[in-house]
């Protein structure tokens, strides 16, 4: 019987817990405010965008992603290649130990991602700067 009631508190201990654990898991679109950029800045993303990440991939207009070598979860995995239907953005996706944790739709005319390099990870601390026609490239 004491055992049965030990039991019966570790499951509901585990019903209350599970929640608050999985929502901290949650993939967000996070909002980057690149416009404040001069033309000729350089910039590290991860000064902008201050979730912990490691890793950033760029996914340019009209580009598909390896769902299977990036494991997005089908739910944002649509919004990100819905966004890639338009020419005028680029998105950014943020990883941690090779998991999304956030991602991020840049309009090309505040800062132009898409003449980098495609199909490449970025490190967190990776220097770019903006040009004068407001493209980004890699330093």
């Amino acid at each position: 019987m004491r055992n049965y009631n030990l039991f019966k508190i570790i499951i509901s201990g585990i019903i209350i817990i599970l929640p608050f654990i999985s929502c901290n898991n949650e993939i967000k679109e996070v909002n980057l405010n690149l416009s404040g950029l001069n033309m000729g800045t350089e910039f590290r993303i991860d000064t902008i965008n201050t979730n912990d990440w490691d890793s950033l991939f760029i996914v340019k207009p009209y580009a598909m992603i390896d769902s299977n070598k990036y494991n997005i979860p089908k739910s944002v995995l649509k919004k990100i290649e819905f966004q890639t239907l338009f020419d005028g953005y680029c998105s950014l996706l943020f990883f941690k130990n090779k998991q999304l944790i956030n991602y991020s739709f840049i309009p090309r005319n505040i800062s132009d991602f898409s003449q980098i390099k495609e199909g490449s990870l970025f490190p967190s601390h990776q220097i770019y700067k903006l040009n004068d026609k407001r493209l980004v490239v890699i330093l």
